[in-house]
């Protein structure tokens, strides 16, 4: 084993303070010291009520950390700081959670299975998402202002989906790009906004979709679409 990491018991809620915020206190430290970390392919995952997720088997990773046989008093829920790798630098600084642990006979090393804790090893698109102020017109109506907008930038992951093609008058042939674009928690995007990546806008379609199962800090999903032609 030549990473180390500290394990810390998961922070305790102690109260509320005058502002309605919930009042935490770091957990205690269950170890310190050498270990290994390895990352397993799962496909597939699971999305709103029970649904199947529509995301490319890849992205779905798992953390296995082994740790020596003698440690005994890692629980479910503790977290862990990759705070050392002879071999890997990028390692250092991963925070993960421990879901579970393997259990067996003739174990050589304590194994735990772990998910990322609000990070993107797997993300890298830049992409900045785009509201338009508003104002309201003489009717009563509310209309959006896009030569004034807001810009959030964020690390997300765009995937490109099929297009669809669509004839037009004079021969001429409208064609509509779609993307999945996968973003991380708390991300203010709504429908109606847009999405800047790699110089194109694109259009989000619909409010997005919350997923429980949240893989490398990526929970929020939007649909979004290019128009060309």
């Amino acid at each position: 084993m030549v990473d180390a990491c500290r394990i810390t018991g998961s922070p305790l809620r102690t109260g509320v303070d005058g502002s309605g915020v919930d009042v935490t206190t770091p957990g205690s430290v269950r170890y310190e010291g050498k270990c290994r970390l390895q990352e397993v392919s799962v496909p597939g995952g699971t999305g709103p009520q029970g649904a199947v997720a529509e995301r490319p088997a890849w992205l779905v990773q798992q953390q296995v950390l082994q740790l020596p046989i003698a440690v005994t008093n890692v629980l479910v829920g503790d977290e862990v700081e990759m705070t050392a790798s002879a071999l890997d630098q990028r390692v250092v600084g991963r925070r993960l959670r421990v879901v579970s642990f393997t259990a067996k006979t003739h174990l050589t090393a304590r194994r735990l299975q772990c998910e990322e804790i609000g990070s993107l090893p797997f993300a890298s698109d830049r992409v900045a998402v785009l509201r338009a102020a508003t104002f309201g017109d003489a009717y009563g109506n509310t209309l959006k202002d896009w030569t004034s907008t807001t810009s959030t930038p964020v690390v997300g992951l765009v995937e490109a989906l099929p297009s669809d093609e669509s004839p037009l008058s004079g021969g001429r042939t409208q064609v509509t790009n779609r993307f999945r674009v996968w973003l991380p928690a708390g991300t203010p995007v709504a429908a109606g906004d847009r999405l800047s990546w790699l110089g194109r806008t694109l259009e989000v379609d619909g409010d997005p979709e919350v997923f429980a199962d949240a893989v490398a800090g990526l929970p929020l999903r939007v649909q979004a679409s290019e128009i060309r032609g």
